[in-house]
């Protein structure tokens, strides 16, 4: 078993329609060696060169250090790979900036080139005031991969994905509850830390009290506990709350 657990980043996207609120989320592809056909939202691992040199404006890192409860150099790292995450997997750059073409992009996702370099070419600067930290998950040691991940939100009413990522089959915006009910249906399939967002997205309903709630959050490391069943069923018990864990998921929908 790996014991390494990786720094990790995503951000929830998240917009008000005349029906409630919706969330970015894409369906890995089967091939996937991680979570392969799970619903999440956009982000992956920390990279090595998710460090200083990104421009940015808005909040430095000593500020979001202080709200998360980590070291300057890890905040820095953490916020910058939530923001290259989002870009390479949606197109969508929270911050200001010229002209972004999707060569630059795929670019950064192949690692031909680093999110600093390419943001620097165009003259790009990132606001890190447009996402909060809302939770923080560790993976249990029962895993065989393990994750220190941070969940971001972003209110994005104007600044639709421009792209899919490779990674995925399916992407779109969609409503909380109508994931949440697929997956209850076991029609979807979606990890524990991920279900956790989507009931916190559903009970705010509305993008303001989304961020509302990502402001006031305790940040604390939720550490779930994976409990199995008589029958072979499991279930994963983190901050109060049981989410059932689904190891399947259909081959079409």
């Amino acid at each position: 078993m790996d014991d390494e657990v990786r720094e990790a980043a995503t951000v929830a996207l998240v917009r008000d329609t005349p029906h409630g609120l919706e969330t970015w989320m894409m369906r890995r592809r089967a091939s996937m060696q991680f979570a392969a056909r799970a619903w999440v939202f956009p982000g992956g691992r920390v990279d090595a060169d998710d460090h200083g040199g990104v421009s940015w404006t808005g909040a430095g890192p000593a500020v979001h250090a202080d709200r998360m409860g980590i070291h300057e150099d890890a905040a820095q790292r953490v916020v910058i790979s939530a923001l290259r995450e989002l870009y390479e997997e949606t197109g969508v750059l929270l911050g200001h900036h010229g002209v972004l073409d999707d060569a630059l992009r795929v670019a950064v996702e192949q690692r031909d080139t680093t999110f600093a370099e390419a943001l620097a070419t165009v003259g790009a600067t990132l606001d890190a005031d447009l996402v909060v930290p809302l939770a923080r998950w560790v993976t249990p040691p029962t895993e065989s991969r393990r994750f220190d991940t941070w969940f971001f939100v972003a209110d994005c009413p104007d600044l639709g994905p421009s792209v899919v990522s490779g990674e995925a089959d399916v992407a779109g915006w969609v409503a909380p509850r109508d994931v949440l009910d697929q997956h209850d249906r076991r029609e979807a399939l979606v990890l524990p830390p991920t279900l956790a967002m989507l009931i916190t997205l559903d009970e705010a309903g509305r993008t303001a009290a989304v961020m509302d709630r990502a402001r006031l959050s305790d940040l604390a490391a939720v550490h779930p506990e994976v409990v199995v069943h008589d029958d072979g069923s499991a279930e994963v018990v983190a901050a109060g709350r049981r989410y059932a864990v689904t190891t399947t998921a259909p081959v079409s929908r």
